[in-house]
């Protein structure tokens, strides 16, 4: 089974268009069939955390303006880093994955190798957006419970 709210990001993958803009659930990978090392998992991850990013961004500019200065709380930095950087280094990873360059830097050993190496990097890319998802989830959470605490 997958949640309803999963559902609408699941569609837009699979018939291929933008996620709707108002998603706020992670792409649930395991019902797509893509190959485990395939940078196209990143990145799929990846568009599914930039449209949620968009929505947090909105949602804090929203909190910020109109709440006093001096009463505003952004959501804490993940330790991972900000959000919007590292959205930008995944991305940086998935276009030289998909060039690549993983293969190219691991010299002229043998192909097993070469494609245990992609597969790894692969999955780190796959791993570190479905972090980054998770956090820019928490944020979002956390703007729309802002106000509760005053009330």
């Amino acid at each position: 089974d997958v949640e309803q709210a999963r559902l609408a990001s699941l569609m837009a993958a699979l018939i291929g268009v933008p996620f709707p803009r108002n998603a706020v659930e992670t792409l649930p990978l395991e019902y797509l069939d893509i190959p485990a090392g395939s940078p196209r998992r990143a990145a799929l991850l990846l568009a599914n955390a930039r449209q949620m990013l968009e929505g947090f961004k909105m949602k804090e500019h929203l909190k910020r303006s109109i709440t006093p200065a001096l009463l505003f709380r952004p959501f804490p930095t993940p330790p991972l880093g900000p959000l919007s950087a590292r959205a930008e280094d995944i991305a940086e990873s998935i276009a030289s994955l998909e060039a690549g360059d993983v293969a190219r830097s691991q010299g002229t050993g043998r192909a097993a190798s070469v494609n245990g190496a992609v597969a790894a990097a692969v999955d780190e890319v796959v791993e570190a957006a479905r972090k980054l998802v998770l956090d820019v989830s928490e944020g979002l959470t956390y703007y729309d419970t802002y106000d509760r605490a005053f009330l």
